[in-house]
């Protein structure tokens, strides 16, 4: 458990590149916040840690710093997912080089912002529903699922009709919040035993995917039989 422990801190680590150039400073004790919008390149600035935890430059300089140039910062050694971690925590410790020797610590906590990078994906990419000819108008067939891993706006997902007939717009309702097909107008398979519909999951940052639906009509006995007389003449 404590090798695990380890390894997934080390890889939190390396995650983020802490550049420390620091020859010397005061004892320091802190906690910094940064914010990173995921996808940064690598190599981007994080953070000016010296200035965030309020060390002076004349301070640096006075301790062996020259002209204050030697500054921790934070860079990245590389682009930051936020689906695989929404936050790295990293201790910072540095040591002057006074006498005796004198040495500080900061937590740095980097939080991961979203972007919009993953599109909504459907949890089929064929719904298939049968359904008998005297279903109710205002039953629901079927609930169309899709989900988008991104927060907030960028995973907000509205359904659609992407394609469907005159006949089909007609006769079925989708619900653009919950993804819910209902029937709202009567099906006779005498008519149409069958329609085909194409749907649209779309996130708020215009990212999508699309399902096709299958409605099946099934008979049921609604039709009396039609009985038909033929005479005969004999001559």
């Amino acid at each position: 458990m404590g090798a695990a422990r380890k390894g997934c801190w080390g890889r939190r680590q390396r995650a983020l590149l802490c550049c420390v150039l620091v020859a010397a400073w005061e004892a320091a004790w802190g906690q910094l916040r940064y914010s990173v919008p995921e996808e940064l390149p690598k190599g981007s600035f994080v953070g000016d840690v010296a200035k965030d935890l309020a060390l002076q430059p004349a301070k640096l300089r006075d301790r062996g710093a020259p002209d204050g140039e030697k500054r921790p910062e934070l860079v990245l050694a590389k682009a930051l997912d936020r689906e695989e971690a929404a936050f790295h925590e990293l201790v910072l410790r540095a040591i002057d080089g006074g006498e005796p020797a004198r040495t500080g610590t900061a937590r740095i906590r980097v939080s991961v912002l979203d972007a919009n990078d993953n599109a909504p994906m459907f949890s089929q990419a064929v719904y298939a529903v049968h359904v008998p000819e005297d279903v109710p108008v205002g039953s629901t067939l079927v609930t169309l699922t899709a989900t988008d891993v991104d927060e907030g706006i960028n995973g907000d997902v509205k359904y659609s009709l992407k394609t469907a007939t005159d006949v089909a717009s007609e006769t079925f309702h989708l619900d653009h919040e919950t993804g819910s097909i209902m029937l709202v107008r009567s099906l006779d398979f005498e008519e149409d035993d069958s329609y085909h519909l194409e749907a649209q999951a779309q996130d708020g940052g215009g990212l999508f995917d699309t399902a096709t639906v299958s409605i099946s009509v099934t008979d049921v006995n609604d039709n009396a039989p039609e009985l038909t007389v033929s005479s005969a003449c004999r001559s």
